[in-house]
């Protein structure tokens, strides 16, 4: 009865610290994509961009951002980031920050 207890309690506290490092990585995902997709957007509209070069502007981004924690990792940011790029329209050169939390949020990352 005692390990059966001791067993639970610790299936319990893994359970908890597991959901706390998922959303703790979610935060940092959400962050991550909005300031990268955000730059990316930014040089749509300044017109350094080619549209169709998204992909590369993701990876470029990811491996330059200073601000990634070792909780997410580059190439996470850049797997992760890839799955916005459906989400990508024509209309990212009027509101590069707006566009990037449409993304984001569409892509479910946010």
């Amino acid at each position: 009865m005692k390990t059966t207890f001791i067993i639970a309690a610790l299936a319990c506290v893994f359970a908890v610290s597991t959901t706390e490092a998922y959303s703790v990585k979610a935060g940092v995902a959400c962050d991550v994509c909005l300031r990268v997709l955000g730059r990316v957007f930014t040089d749509m509209q300044n017109g350094s961009h080619d549209p169709q070069a998204v992909e590369q502007d993701i990876q470029k981004e990811c491996k330059a951002d200073s601000g990634l924690p070792q909780v997410w990792e580059k190439e996470a940011c850049i797997i992760d980031l890839s799955l916005t790029i459906p989400y990508i329209e024509e209309d990212y050169s009027s509101d590069p920050a707006g566009s990037a939390q449409k993304v984001c949020s569409s892509a479910r990352i946010c």
